[in-house]
């Protein structure tokens, strides 16, 4: 097992709303992304601080995808067998790479608030 170093962060803030005025009823939530090497593989761990990073201070949920053909293509990870959340302590959340043959890239989204 390989704690992998994620790199490429992005962020942003959206608001989740129905019409085209903002008000304080209606909460925003935060999304965060990042990538992790090509040499990521099955029982590696990726560890981030979401607070650091993102601003992010409670973890609502991720999607991961894996790239078909280095940095062009992207897939959808199975949600439960190719990665899963195996840590969130002081804001630092650890996703464990599961069930993946080979070695790729990954990009992670993150949301929370």
């Amino acid at each position: 097992m390989v704690t992998a170093t994620p790199t490429d962060f992005l962020q942003g803030v959206y608001n989740s709303h129905t019409t085209d005025t903002l008000n304080d009823v209606n909460p925003r939530f935060k999304v965060g992304c990042f990538t992790t090497p090509t040499t990521t593989t099955s029982a590696d761990t990726v560890s981030i601080n979401l607070w650091e990073n993102f601003g992010i201070r409670r973890f609502m949920g991720f999607r991961g995808y894996q790239h078909v053909v280095e940095n062009s293509v992207i897939e959808d990870e199975a949600k439960t067998t190719d990665a899963s959340v195996t840590a969130m302590q002081n804001n630092t959340l650890t996703i464990t790479i599961n069930g993946s043959a080979g070695a790729v890239k990954r990009f992670y989204v993150v949301y929370g608030i």
